[in-house]
């Protein structure tokens, strides 16, 4: 009997998926992340990257594509270089080497620095590894250590004393140069080791004034540091002085053991390096500028207006003239480049942009052969876009004699799909096919094609972006929609820009100083329209759009009604509202609450308010006597989870009443750690944390309710309600969560689901009546309808992704569509995914194997049937009037 609940218990928790139907409804793009490392195999025609992730990754240099994928996990990555038939990878601070076959990816050796070689003090830029034929040199913080090639095998392992500090290090033929220090200036010592056996050769110290804190680069045979404004250089053997040139560097880059270039306040000055220590070749101007080296060839990537140039100089020359110089047009400002293949004239280069692609160009050609959109690493805002109806369809309504045509052609180009398939361009019936706007950290607007995953179009807003929202303006479905961005750049400033979300046009854009809140007013010039108010520092109101209709009707409607927008600082710790009103002289903000955290004490991890197309179907619960208990549904909700710095912090939500400002609710849980995800939906907030104290990860729930009788009277201010019942309710989950999501539908009718992003690679779905917080405790407990008994464990979870791993996932966005049962779900990191989602199932759509022809012949019978049967009835009534 046992074994008979135990094997049903497991079929109860399997899930299957048809071969055929992988990759049908879903899919799924790769990323590297923003590179910062690459080695060239020329066997093989492929280039190695490793990215800011802690990513490697093998692109086949005809495509771009990932032939293989290693994720380090949260090891930062410091040397990336081709040895032998491998790729050596260094990462951990030098404590983690790794040997991958360059074909397949398979870890070849790999070995560990002892323990104490991890350090938190700084180091100088320069090389983490060098490859010999038969060895292989690597530093950490705190050691320097050779290790075969051929199997990995230590063969000698050199660690400085005390807290000194390894620096940076250099091969010189036989020797070995490694730079330590204890910090500070002055006390840093160049040691000479055996290569061969890692007996130390010579001590001596280098000459005073270099600072180990400061911007340095050890090269083949100097020691270069940006200190003061001043550019001060060393020979790394340690003999003679240090020499100072006054106001010559802000900052120095590393570019190969040969070439540093130094960054002035007007100009980028390229330095080579040799025995007499470095001298000036050759001077570039003040814009963005990348340089590498190898095969005895430098090439500059020159950042423009208009267009990217490619110049290449010998390494042995003057740099007097460049051998060739390429024009690129139609990229950014570059921000580091690479090596493709090999140096010759004709070679390819990698090169990143400021707005985060990559991109693969050949020199000789001018031409950029492929791009990956690595921009979409870092994804600071995501909205969905319907595409627009049929236009022609739509025009013709009213005319049957037009629209009956339309509709033929339509169906007719419909069966020539069948024999001839190519891409949906137009909203579909079922309004699956959406595009999926991003708005990503490095500065770039992108939309994704939900049906295929493909970069339907992209744009550089200019500058890199701290956070970002996207606001839905106008969005009807069968005209152009609106979107607004409303991004904090990097520098402080604010960026407002209007943009159709199907083509990528900016209709409006304008710089702002540092904005205080914006917010949107729905239905305000329409239905489907609304108006985007943005609260400028100086208490002043921007409007957007701002012709003069709709600065009108904006008027009316804030004079007419309570209007509050309220925004939020993280890094202030402050929750703010603000009371919009008109005059004559236009709109100003007056503040109307504040919310003030103590950042000293606590932050804010977590902000989460309703989706504005989040819909309630049911405003109640029906109890077990037959009453209902009616939700608390509050559109003007928002809620805050902050975590305390003590070592044992304490997560605590604050669910705030975003109209008068007040806390409605608080909800604290002792000894928990991040990361914290919090979503809301309906009348219930839900949230997950790491439990320190019992080391496990917790799931909690806090819903809230009107109270149960008579339900809550329609058109009651927000000022006026009463404070609601809250329940609550905590599971513990069977693995951690790194971001959080709910399913939303067109009409609410379906059940939500939670979405979880798990580490192992999982998406899984959690449906709304596990996670009830009002599952009753016990058997005695009266139960409502389809209330599931209260058990701390919530495994009852749908995996979603089957066998398509998704990494580093950073957020879950979802989408309603015209299928009440159907919702899109689009995870974002390291990964992209988007699949399709129904949490009651597949109610509205039939199956597969539904059988059409009987369903057919069954119409077809019935209608006989009835054209018979009334005919006869009809005969019959006629005899019976006769006699």
């Amino acid at each position: 009997a046992r074994l008979a609940a135990l094997l049903c218990l497991a079929a109860a928790c399997a899930h299957a998926l048809y071969a055929e139907e992988a990759g049908l409804y879903d899919w799924r793009v790769q990323l590297v992340g923003q590179v910062d490392l690459s080695a060239v195999n020329t066997e093989l025609r492929r280039v190695y990257v490793g990215s800011k992730d802690g990513v490697i990754a093998s692109l086949n240099n005809r495509d771009g594509s990932i032939a293989w994928r290693r994720e380090l996990g949260s090891e930062n990555l410091n040397a990336l270089s081709a040895c032998g038939s491998g790729t050596l990878s260094v990462s951990a601070d030098g404590t983690h080497v790794q040997l991958w076959d360059s074909k397949d990816g398979f870890v070849l050796w790999e070995k560990f620095f002892p323990l104490r070689a991890r350090s938190a003090a700084p180091t100088w830029q320069g090389v983490w590894a060098i490859c010999t034929e038969t060895a292989v040199f690597v530093r950490s913080k705190t050691a320097v250590a050779s290790f075969s090639l051929a199997d990995g095998t230590q063969q000698w392992l050199a660690q400085t004393s005390g807290n000194a500090t390894v620096l940076g290090f250099q091969l010189d033929g036989s020797v070995v140069r490694v730079v330590s220090a204890t910090g500070g200036q002055g006390g840093q010592t160049v040691t000479a080791y055996d290569a061969a056996d890692g007996a130390v050769v010579s001590t001596a110290a280098l000459p005073a004034g270099l600072d180990a804190s400061a911007s340095c680069a050890v090269l083949q045979h100097t020691v270069a540091c940006a200190a003061g404004g001043d550019l001060v250089q060393a020979a790394l053997s340690g003999a003679g002085d240090a020499s100072t040139v006054k106001g010559g560097a802000v900052a120095v880059t590393y570019v190969s053991p040969t070439f540093v270039a130094v960054a002035r306040s007007d100009s980028t000055v390229l330095f080579r390096d040799s025995q007499a220590g470095i001298a000036p070749v050759k001077t570039f101007g003040s814009g963005p500028i990348a340089f590498v080296e190898a095969d005895g060839n430098v090439v500059a990537a020159v950042g423009g207006e208009e267009a990217l140039s490619l110049q290449t100089y010998a390494a042995n020359s003057d740099f007097a003239a460049a051998e060739s110089e390429r024009t690129v047009h139609g990229l950014t400002d570059p921000a580091a480049i690479f090596p493709a293949s090999k140096f010759h004239p004709d070679g390819k280069v990698l090169v990143q942009t400021v707005d985060g692609s990559l991109h693969l160009i050949a020199r000789s050609k001018s031409d950029v052969q492929w791009t990956r959109p690595e921009y979409l690493r870092n994804i600071a805002a995501v909205e969905y876009a319907d595409l627009v109806a049929d236009s022609v369809l739509e025009s013709s309504k009213g005319n049957f004699i037009t629209e009956a045509i339309v509709r033929i052609a339509r169906q007719t180009a419909k069966l020539a799909s069948l024999f001839t398939p190519c891409p949906q361009t137009g909203r579909d019936k079922f309004n699956l096919h959406q595009y999926i706007v991003a708005a990503t950290r490095a500065g770039t607007l992108a939309a994704v094609d939900s049906l295929s995953g493909q970069i339907v179009w992209n744009r550089f807003v200019g500058a890199a972006v701290a956070s970002a929202s996207l606001h839905v303006i106008h969005a009807d479905g069968h005209s152009a929609s609106v979107f607004a961005l409303v991004a904090t750049l990097v520098n402080g400033n604010s960026l407002i820009e209007l943009f159709d979300p199907l083509t990528g046009v900016a209709s409006q854009s304008q710089s702002l100083a540092a904005i205080q809140a914006a917010g949107v007013i729905a239905g305000v010039a329409g239905r489907h329209s609304g108006v985007l108010l943005v609260l400028n520092s100086d208490n002043s109101v921007s409007q957007f759009p701002s012709t003069a209709e709709t600065v009108a009707l904006v008027q009316a409607y804030v004079s007419a009604h309570t209007t509050v927008v309220h925004g939020v600082d993280r890094a202030a710790g402050v929750v703010a509202g603000f009371h919009i009103t008109a005059s004559k002289t236009g709109l100003a903000a007056a503040p109307a609450w504040r919310v003030a955290l103590d950042p000293a004490h606590e932050s804010i991890v977590a902000v989460a308010g309703r989706a504005p197309l989040d819909r309630t179907h049911s405003v109640g619960d029906i109890l077990s006597d037959h009453s209902v208990l009616y939700k608390y549904l509050h559109p003007g909700l928002l809620g805050v989870a902050t975590l305390t710095h003590e070592k044992e912090s304490t997560l605590t939500v604050y669910v705030i009443d975003t109209i008068k400002g007040s806390i409605i609710e608080r909800s604290a849980q002792e000894h928990a750690q991040g990361p914290v995800s919090l979503v809301h939906s309906d009348n219930w907030f839900a949230y997950s944390f790491r439990d320190r104290k019992n080391r496990r990860w917790q799931l909690n729930v806090l819903e809230l309710f009107d109270g149960a009788g008579k339900p809550p009277a329609s058109g009651v201010s927000a000022m006026q309600r009463a404070t609601p019942i809250a329940s609550s309710k905590a599971f513990v989950l069977p693995h951690p969560v790194t971001a959080l999501g709910v399913t939303v539908t067109d009409a609410g009718i379906s059940y939500r689901a939670l979405i979880a992003a798990v580490p192992t690679g999982r998406l899984v779905a959690i449906q709304e009546r596990f996670f009830d917080s009002r599952r009753p405790i016990g058997a005695q407990t009266p139960r409502t309808e389809e209330q599931v008994p209260y058990f701390p464990l919530l495994n009852a979870s749908l995996p979603l992704n089957y066998n398509q791993s998704l990494h580093a996932i950073d957020g879950v966005v979802c989408a309603p569509t015209d299928l009440e049962s159907t919702s899109l779900v689009f995870a974002h990191g390291l990964d992209l995914y988007l699949t399709r989602v129904a949490p009651s199932k597949h109610f509205d759509v039939l199956t597969e194997d539904f059988n059409r022809l009987y369903l057919v012949l069954a119409v077809v019978v019935l209608a006989v049937g009835t054209y018979v049967a009334a005919a006869r009835v009809q005969s019959a009534q006629l005899a019976q009037a006769w006699q």
